[in-house]
């Protein structure tokens, strides 16, 4: 279940993560407050990635923007990690900035929020 994080307001409008590398860069992909995205190989994630998809697991790791208007990440028990810069994350839900970017294997996102 996603951690409720309250804060003083609400963040308000569009939340996004963009590819900077690897197989989705140039894409933009918005994300939808209270919906859990999963990305990995198996063919039940939102994201999925090719078998043979260098360092991907089947279940890489999941980005959440919760009720406050926070960018959750966390790794889904991957075996080759997920990383907040240079720092692996583990099955707690991280908040992200708008900027930071997260990679596993040659797979780079970036998170924004903002008014378009």
């Amino acid at each position: 279940m996603p951690p409720k994080v309250h804060l003083q307001g609400k963040r308000k409008g569009v939340f996004w993560m963009y590819g900077i590398g690897g197989l989705y860069a140039g894409k933009r992909m918005l994300l939808t407050p209270q919906k859990i995205v999963s990305m990995g190989r198996w063919k039940t994630n939102h994201i999925v990635f090719p078998e043979g998809t260098r360092a991907v697991s089947r279940f890489q790791c999941e980005v959440l923007v919760n009720d406050s208007g926070d960018i959750l990440v966390r790794d889904s028990g991957s075996t080759y990690g997920t990383f907040l810069g240079d720092i692996r994350l583990g099955k707690q839900w991280v908040r992200v900035k708008s900027g930071d970017r997260i990679s596993f294997g040659n797979e780079v996102f970036q998170f924004f929020y903002g008014n378009v």
